[in-house]
C-alpha cells in the first residue's frame, strides 16, 4: 500500500511538471550552400522563467504549451536533431517535440530552406541526398 501511495505521489509530480510545458526558443540560422535562412525551433527541459505561450496553434490545432525563452533546466540531456521531411514544419510536429522535451530531451527541430511544398519551393533539388545532408549539418 505504501508503494502505491508513493507511486501516485510521484506520478502526480511528474504530470504537473510536464503540464507546465517545455522551454522553447525559435531562431533563424544561415545555411551557406542554400544562401538562405532556416528556421530552428528548440524545445528543452525548462528551468525557471520564460513567457507562457501556446505554440503551433491555429484554427484547427489546439497548440502546445511552452515557455518562450525560458532558462534551460540544470543537468545533462540527450539531443534529438529532428528533420521533419518535405512539406512539413516544426509547428506540425510540435506535439512530438514537446513530448520528447517533457521526457528530458533537447529537441532541435530544423526547417531547411526549400523543403516546404506549401510555399511552392523547388523540391526536386532538395530531395537529393547531398543538399539535404548539408542542410542538416548546418543546424
Amino acid at each position: 500500500m505504501k508503494t502505491i501511495a508513493i507511486a501516485i505521489a510521484l506520478s502526480s509530480l511528474a504530470s504537473s511538471a510536464a503540464a507546465e510545458g517545455p522551454g522553447l526558443r525559435i531562431a533563424r540560422i544561415h545555411i551557406p550552400h542554400h544562401d538562405a535562412e532556416a528556421r530552428v525551433a528548440v524545445r528543452y527541459p525548462r528551468g525557471a522563467g520564460g513567457t507562457p505561450t501556446r505554440h503551433a496553434e491555429d484554427a484547427v490545432v489546439q497548440g502546445i504549451e511552452a515557455f518562450a525563452d525560458a532558462d534551460p533546466a540544470q543537468g545533462t540531456f540527450p539531443v534529438v536533431l529532428f528533420s521533419h521531411g518535405m512539406g512539413g514544419t516544426d509547428r506540425a510536429q510540435a506535439w512530438l517535440g514537446a513530448g520528447l522535451a517533457d521526457l528530458g530531451a533537447i529537441v532541435v527541430m530544423f526547417e531547411p530552406p526549400q523543403l516546404d511544398l506549401a510555399r511552392g519551393r523547388h523540391v526536386r533539388r532538395c530531395a537529393a541526398p547531398d543538399p539535404r545532408r548539408r542542410s542538416v549539418e548546418g543546424a
